[in-house]
């Protein structure tokens, strides 16, 4: 188990909570090459995010850029990629903890449709280039709250 504790920020998703995959996926890549343009040679850490789901959190490794854009390729990719766990993401932070990216892919309730999710808590002082390079050129509505906030409303309490 892992004693992670999330970084403090601004934390972005959906408004609407549920996107399809192909958006998910397109999304995750914009944010991630954004983030990448910060700092191109640091490892990132990845989780198992059974935050929803039980309240723990798994640290599964360190990886790189190019492992993480392999994983958010295409929706097959995440899809493929998940843990198979209802409500537990795939998370991913910068060695230095400075952001928190986490994304579901999952099938709906009636096994018709695949929904992702995503939510990424970047530094304050991040924030406004952010908007201004990913949520700027989004097709959707996004809902944007303090981390803390977020943190203590999703992760269940074991």
């Amino acid at each position: 188990m892992s004693s992670y504790i999330p970084p403090v920020g601004l934390n972005y998703r959906p408004k609407e909570n549920d996107i399809d995959p192909v958006s998910l996926s397109n999304t995750l890549c914009r944010i991630v090459s954004f983030l990448q343009s910060k700092d191109p040679n640091i490892k990132l850490n990845i989780y198992n995010d059974w935050w929803q789901h039980d309240g723990l959190h798994f640290e599964k490794g360190l990886i790189g850029y190019d492992d993480l854009f392999d994983i958010i390729e295409t929706p097959r990719t995440i899809f493929e990629n998940m843990p198979g766990d209802d409500w537990v993401y795939i998370g991913v932070s910068s060695e230095v903890n400075s952001w928190y990216l986490r994304f579901y892919l999952d099938w709906n309730r009636n096994d018709e449709h695949l929904l992702g999710r995503f939510d990424i808590t970047v530094p304050l002082k991040m924030g406004n280039e952010f908007e201004n390079e990913v949520i700027s050129k989004l097709d959707f509505s996004i809902k944007k709250e303090d981390s803390k906030s977020y943190y203590e409303r999703i992760i269940l309490k074991s």
